[in-house]
């Protein structure tokens, strides 16, 4: 997912959704992975800012994925539960930040 050539910048409190399982944007993963292995970039937000990944479907969680100050390209790598219709979401909070996120592996349960 590359919010610079889809939906734009994602401002404070927008949350997006993508499939990460079963789909074109990451047609290696099948759609009984369990959880996937993420490396998620906040690119160039206007001020100091978030970003949150989580399972879609559920509240998110407290804690942040990456954290940015103003215009900064910061990564950082996540392990996330696969959440409702294969898909993860991503909640940003503050300085509008262009999103990146690739998936790097996945999980399969044993059963």
């Amino acid at each position: 997912m590359d919010s610079r050539s889809s939906f734009g910048a994602s401002c404070l409190n927008r949350t997006l959704s993508q499939q990460v399982a079963g789909s074109s944007a990451a047609p290696d993963v099948p759609l009984n992975a369990g959880a996937v292995a993420l490396n998620v970039t906040a690119i160039g937000g206007s001020v100091p800012g978030f970003i949150t990944a989580y399972p879609a479907g559920v509240d998110p969680p407290t804690a942040s994925t990456v954290n940015f100050n103003a215009r900064q390209v910061v990564p950082n790598g996540a392990l996330v539960k696969v959440g409702a219709f294969a898909s993860d979401a991503f909640i940003t909070n503050g300085g509008c930040p262009d999103l990146v996120v690739d998936v790097v592996g996945y999980f399969v349960g044993a059963g």
